[in-house]
């Protein structure tokens, strides 16, 4: 059986604050972010916007050199790196999808319940409601003109979304898919709800002996 680690509050990735506080055009927009040059073709490319790397992956850290005010994805601790996916191979640094997450059906955890989010409500009167979000673990609570239920639940709130970087390894960061809630975890926590086959060879490359460890009784 999983020794597993418990989630708590204590694990909530708060957000972080961006490196490179100068402001870049790009069709027309003001954009922070940060910038490196990719190594192959000499051009420039974003990588992420503040520690979350959205368009560079963990392995693809030593194929861009970084740009000065910039991170530097080979130095820098606390990144948060895009998560390896099979079909994107062929993809270079720079020109991923802003952001995709790998689902985690069945993944449950009372304790995340504590670290409350938040998400919006719109109806076509004009009526927006900001509603309280428990990541499926339960609903919000009922007030004066306010009854929440459920109505054909989300099959599931939680999915990977980044591999990050930290002192003791590289570490699995999930998160609720509707308020954006996040927390660092074990793999041992997730690895479980991982479906695709290929994708976990690639997560038991990155927990290592921490994975294994916890396997034992």
């Amino acid at each position: 059986p999983l020794k597993r680690n418990m989630l708590t509050k204590n694990n909530f990735i708060k957000p972080a604050r961006c490196k490179n506080r100068a402001t870049n055009i790009n069709k027309g927009d003001f954009i922070m972010g940060e910038y490196a040059i990719r190594k192959s073709d000499g051009q420039e490319i974003k990588i992420g916007t503040c520690s979350s790397m959205y368009y560079l992956r963990y392995e693809d850290r030593k194929k861009v050199t970084s740009l000065n005010g910039n991170v530097d994805p080979c130095k820098d601790m606390g990144l948060r790196f895009r998560i390896p996916f099979v079909d994107e191979d062929h993809i270079l640094p720079g020109e991923y999808e802003p952001f995709r997450g790998a689902s985690l059906y069945g993944f449950e955890d009372t304790d995340l319940s504590e670290s409350v989010g938040n998400i919006q409500i719109k109806h076509e009167s004009g009526l927006l409601v900001n509603v309280n979000c428990y990541h499926g673990e339960k609903l919000p609570e009922k007030g004066i003109d306010f009854n929440p239920l459920w109505n054909g639940k989300a099959g599931y709130f939680y999915e990977l979304r980044f591999i990050k970087t930290t002192k003791s390894g590289i570490k699995p960061i999930i998160g609720c898919r509707y308020c954006s809630k996040m927390w660092c975890c074990d793999w041992s926590d997730i690895m479980p709800y991982i479906t695709d086959v290929e994708l976990k060879k690639r997560f038991y490359d990155y927990a290592g002996d921490e994975f294994y460890s916890n396997l034992m009784p």
